[in-house]
């Protein structure tokens, strides 16, 4: 319950050479934590609800944030849906759609 993945806004993410000394950092893609996630699901070494805990409940409940990481009644309703290659699907925040079919419904300030 203590181990949570996530992008930190994308923000910083470090290089390595071939020796797998740290050579710097870069801008994380956005694509990072669910490629972490689908390979972790894909090695199937750690069981599937512990691997999705630490991108949903781990860090809404070190956040405390009671409403989110969870689809219960009370919760916001955010669910992210992917097909068989890891891809999003489906996205919903707060229940509005986000993304149908693989296509953003709804943008935001930053796209």
């Amino acid at each position: 319950g203590n181990i949570t993945l996530s992008s930190d806004g994308n923000g910083s993410m470090p290089s390595f050479n071939e020796k797998g000394e740290m050579t710097g950092l870069k801008v994380g893609p956005l694509e990072s934590v669910l490629e972490s996630v689908a390979e972790m699901l894909r090695e199937g070494e750690i069981p599937r609800e512990t691997v999705i805990s630490l991108v949903t409940s781990n860090p809404a409940d070190h956040l405390k944030l009671s409403r989110k990481g969870r689809v219960r009644p009370g919760c916001d309703g955010d669910v992210l849906v992917l097909d068989g290659n890891f891809r999003p699907l489906f996205v919903a925040a707060k229940g509005r759609l986000l993304m149908e079919e693989g296509e953003v419904t709804v943008r935001g300030t930053f796209e």
